[in-house]
C-alpha cells in the first residue's frame, strides 16, 4: 500500500463526550495524482461523514465521494440531518456514497424496508443504485456503495477487517477517444435534426412515461421500470434512435450514426456500415407446435400458490393472517412502487406523477377496503403515510414550495385515503340495500324504517341486528350514522347518482371523527 507520505489523508474524528468516551470516525487516503479536494465534513449523534472531490486527468470527469459511518444506535433526527447535509452536494457530478451505514433491514432488490424508509426514499429520489450484493457482516449487508452514475465496477469482498468484510471496487469512467485515423467529414452537411432527436434522451423518456401512464397498463409500467433499472445497473449510457429504439451497444450506435453521416462522408469511407453476417457456429432450432388444448390442460394442472380461499368478495382470507400484517405488507408494497417510480421517471410534471400514483399505486392501498378498513388511528395513519410521503416527494421533485399535507393533496386534486374508504363503505351499503349484491346480510344490518316521519329520514333506514362490541368494525358500523341521515332523494337514487353525490361531499378527514392527524 505504501507509506502515509504517499497519500493525502482526510479525516473526521468522532466527538468525544463524557457519555461517549469511545473514539472513532472516518478517514480517506488518496493518491496525490487524483488531485483530491476536501469539500465538507459532517458529524452528528452516531454519524461521521467526509466529502471530497477527486480530479483525474483530462478528459475523465471529476467524482464526488462521500464516506460515511453510521452507528446502529443513530437516531432518526441525526439521519435526517445527514440527508439534509448531503442533498445539496450531489449536483451534476457522479456522486458516490460508501461506508458502514448499518441498514440491515433494507431490501435493495425490492426497494423496501420496514423501518428505514427515509434513506430508501433519498436513494430513490436521487436515482442511486446500490452495488454491494453480498453479506459484509454475518448475514447482513451493512457496508454499502451507492452511486447515481454507472461508474462502479468489479465490486468484490476481500480479506475481512475486524468483524466486517473489506470491499474493493473500481471506477469505470469512459476511456479517452481513440487517436486512430478517422476520414474527414463535412459535418455542416449532416442531418443535425435527426441527431438532435436521437440525443434528446430526457425528452423522449418523458414522452414514453406519459404514454405508459395514459395506457393504465401495469405490465407496461413494470416493463419500463425494469428496462431502466437494467440499463442503469449493467449497461453503458444509451441513446434513443429516431424511431424510439434504445441503442445501448457501441455497434448499434455506430450503425445509427453511420446512417446520418452516410451522405456527407468522403472517400475512402463508405456507408452505411454493413451488419455482420450470422455465425454458422450458432445452432439453429425450431419452436415446437403447441395447440390451445395443450395449453388449457397445462393450466388446469398447475398447483395453486396458496391454500387460502377467497371469500364472497374475492379477498384472500387465511386463518393465520393478522390484520396488522396485511396492512404492513400492503403499505410496504405500495412504498416499493413509489420508490420505483421516482427512481425511474425523469419527468417534472406533477400531473404525470399524480396520474401514475392513482393508476398504479393507490389501488394497492384500497383493494378490498370494505373488508379490512382500519379502525385504529395507528393503522389509519400508517396507510395514509404512503400518500403523505408520495405527495411530499412529488413537491420536491417538481420544485413546488412546501405546504402541509391537506394543502398538498388539494393542489394535486387528491382525497385522503380515509375519505375514499368512507365513500367505498357507503357505496357498498347502498348497493347492498338495493339488492345489487347478492349475499346474506341479516347478521350485518336490517331495514328499520321509522314509524313517524322526520325531516332528515328516509324509508331505507337500517339498524344493527345486535349490539356489537367496541372492537368490532364492519362497513355497516362505520357508516350507519351517515346513511340514516341521508335525504330520501339520494338514498333511493341510482348507484351512479349516489356516487356523484358522495364525491361532492366535504372530506371527513382531520375532523373530530377522523382517525388522521396532521
Amino acid at each position: 500500500m505504501g507509506s502515509a507520505d504517499d497519500y493525502v489523508v482526510f479525516r473526521k474524528d468522532r466527538t468525544v463526550t463524557p457519555d461517549k468516551s469511545r473514539g472513532g470516525g472516518v478517514a480517506i487516503l488518496v493518491s496525490p495524482l487524483l488531485h483530491p479536494i476536501l469539500i465538507d465534513t459532517f458529524s452528528s449523534d452516531g454519524i461521521e461523514t467526509l466529502v471530497i472531490d477527486i480530479h483525474p486527468s483530462i478528459p475523465i470527469r471529476s467524482t464526488r465521494i462521500c464516506l460515511v459511518y453510521r452507528s446502529p444506535s443513530c437516531s432518526s433526527p441525526s439521519l435526517q440531518s445527514f440527508l439534509s447535509f448531503i442533498e445539496p452536494l450531489i449536483g451534476n457530478l457522479p456522486f458516490l456514497i460508501c461506508g458502514d451505514l448499518n441498514f440491515p433491514n433494507i431490501d435493495w432488490t425490492s426497494l423496501t424496508s420496514p423501518t428505514q424508509n427515509d434513506f430508501l426514499s433519498f436513494a430513490s429520489d436521487n436515482r442511486m443504485t446500490q452495488f454491494v450484493n453480498f453479506k459484509t457482516r454475518g448475514e447482513n449487508t451493512l457496508d454499502l456503495i451507492l452511486c447515481n452514475k454507472d461508474i462502479v465496477r468489479n465490486v468484490a469482498p476481500t480479506i475481512p477487517f475486524a468483524d466486517h468484510s473489506s470491499i474493493t471496487f473500481s471506477l469505470g469512467h469512459a476511456s479517452p477517444p481513440s487517436r486512430e485515423f478517422v476520414p474527414s467529414r463535412q459535418y455542416h452537411l449532416a442531418d443535425w435534426e435527426s441527431i438532435n432527436n436521437c440525443m434528446s434522451l430526457r425528452e423522449h423518456s418523458v414522452r414514453i412515461e406519459t404514454s405508459v401512464v395514459d395506457s393504465k397498463n401495469p405490465k407496461a409500467f413494470y416493463a419500463l421500470c425494469k428496462s431502466r433499472l437494467k440499463s442503469c445497473n449493467s449497461a453503458p449510457p444509451g441513446i434513443v434512435d429516431i424511431d424510439g429504439t434504445h441503442l445501448l451497444s457501441n455497434t448499434d450506435k455506430a450503425h445509427a450514426f453511420s446512417r446520418y453521416f452516410a451522405s456527407v462522408s468522403t472517400s475512402p469511407l463508405h456507408g452505411p456500415l454493413t451488419h455482420p453476417t450470422p455465425s454458422p457456429a450458432i445452432p439453429q432450432f425450431d419452436l415446437p407446435c403447441i395447440n390451445p388444448e395443450q395449453i388449457l390442460i397445462a393450466i388446469r394442472s398447475l398447483v395453486p400458490k396458496c391454500n387460502s380461499s377467497p371469500d364472497d368478495l374475492g379477498v384472500i382470507m387465511h386463518p393465520s393472517l393478522k390484520f396488522t400484517d396485511h396492512v404492513s405488507k400492503m403499505t410496504s408494497k405500495a412504498r416499493a412502487k413509489v420508490n420505483l417510480m421516482f427512481k425511474c421517471f425523469f419527468s417534472s410534471d406533477r400531473n404525470l406523477y399524480s396520474r401514475a400514483y392513482t393508476t398504479f399505486i393507490r389501488p394497492l392501498l384500497e383493494y378490498g377496503s370494505v373488508i379490512w378498513s382500519p379502525h385504529t388511528d395507528t393503522l389509519a395513519n400508517q396507510i395514509e403515510a404512503v400518500q403523505r410521503n408520495f405527495s411530499l416527494r412529488l413537491f420536491t421533485r417538481c420544485r413546488i414550495p412546501y405546504s402541509l399535507y391537506p394543502d398538498r393533496i388539494n393542489q394535486l386534486s387528491l382525497q385522503t385515503l380515509e375519505h375514499r374508504r368512507f365513500i367505498s363503505d357507503l357505496l357498498f351499503l347502498h348497493k347492498s340495500v338495493h339488492g345489487f349484491y347478492s349475499y346474506d346480510h341479516s347478521n350485518l344490518f336490517k331495514l328499520s324504517p321509522l314509524t313517524r316521519s322526520l325531516r332528515r329520514a328516509h324509508s331505507l333506514r337500517i339498524a344493527l341486528p345486535f349490539v356489537p362490541p367496541t372492537s368490532h368494525s364492519s362497513f355497516v358500523t362505520r357508516v350507519i350514522d351517515q346513511w340514516n341521515v341521508l335525504s330520501e332523494e339520494y338514498a333511493i337514487s341510482s348507484p351512479f347518482n349516489f356516487r356523484s353525490h358522495l364525491l361532492s361531499l366535504p372530506s371527513i378527514s382531520f375532523s373530530s371523527d377522523s382517525l388522521l392527524r396532521l
